[in-house]
C-alpha cells in the first residue's frame, strides 16, 4: 500500500457513512456502496460480511471521530456556559453523527445489540463532555437545573439538526437566546 492512501478497508467504511448519512441504514445497500466506493463486490464482502457488520464498523469510527473532536474542546477561559455551547456546536458539525442519530431513533428496531450498544457508548461519550463542563459553575447545579438544561440545549440544538434543512442558524441569534435561557436558569436556586 502506498504511502498516505487510505486503505480499501477504509475507503470502503467511509464510502458507507456518506451513504449512511445521505439516505439512512435501510436505504444503503451493499451494492450501493460497491458503485460509491468503486471497489468490487467480493472486496466489500472479505472486508464486512453483511451490512450490519459494515455499519458496526462506521459506528466505531464515529466513535473514534467524536473522541478525538472532544478530546480538546473544553477552554478554561471561556465562561461554562460558553463551554457548554462549544462542545454541541463541536458535537453538532460532524453530519455523520447526526445521521447516527437519525438511523438509530428511526430504524433501531433493525440494529442488533452491539450497534445498539455503540450508539449507547457514543452518547455517553457526549453526556461525559457536557458533564465536565458542569464541573465549571460557581456552584453545583441541582439534579433539576441540570435535566432543564440538557433538555433545552437538545431540544434547541439536536432536534432541529436531526430534521434536513430545519437545523436552526448557529448564529448570534440563538446563541444569545440559549445564553439568556440558560442564564436565567442557571440563576434560579
Amino acid at each position: 500500500m502506498a504511502r498516505g492512501r487510505p486503505s480499501k478497508k477504509s475507503h470502503i467504511i467511509e464510502t458507507a457513512l456518506t451513504l449512511f448519512s445521505r439516505v439512512g441504514y435501510q436505504g444503503t445497500s451493499i451494492d450501493q456502496v460497491v458503485v460509491a466506493a468503486e471497489v468490487s463486490k467480493p472486496t466489500v464482502y472479505s472486508n464486512f460480511s453483511s451490512k450490519q457488520i459494515l455499519w458496526h464498523q462506521a459506528l466505531l469510527r464515529i466513535l473514534e471521530n467524536a473522541e478525538t473532536d472532544l478530546a480538546d474542546v473544553n477552554d478554561k477561559a471561556q465562561s461554562p456556559l460558553q463551554q457548554w455551547l462549544r462542545v454541541w456546536d463541536v458535537w453538532l458539525a460532524d453530519k455523520n453523527r447526526l445521521a447516527v442519530y437519525r438511523i438509530m431513533l428511526g430504524e433501531s428496531h433493525k440494529m442488533e445489540e452491539a450497534s445498539v450498544g455503540l450508539f449507547k457508548q457514543l452518547e455517553a461519550l457526549f453526556d461525559k463532555a457536557l458533564d465536565t463542563v458542569l464541573t465549571g459553575f460557581d456552584k453545583p447545579l441541582s439534579p433539576a437545573q441540570i435535566y432543564v438544561l440538557k433538555a433545552t440545549s437538545k431540544e434547541a440544538l439536536l432536534m432541529p439538526n436531526l430534521y434536513e434543512g430545519q437545523a436552526l442558524t448557529q448564529g448570534a441569534n440563538l446563541s444569545a437566546e440559549l445564553t439568556a435561557l440558560l442564564d436565567s436558569l442557571l440563576s434560579q436556586d
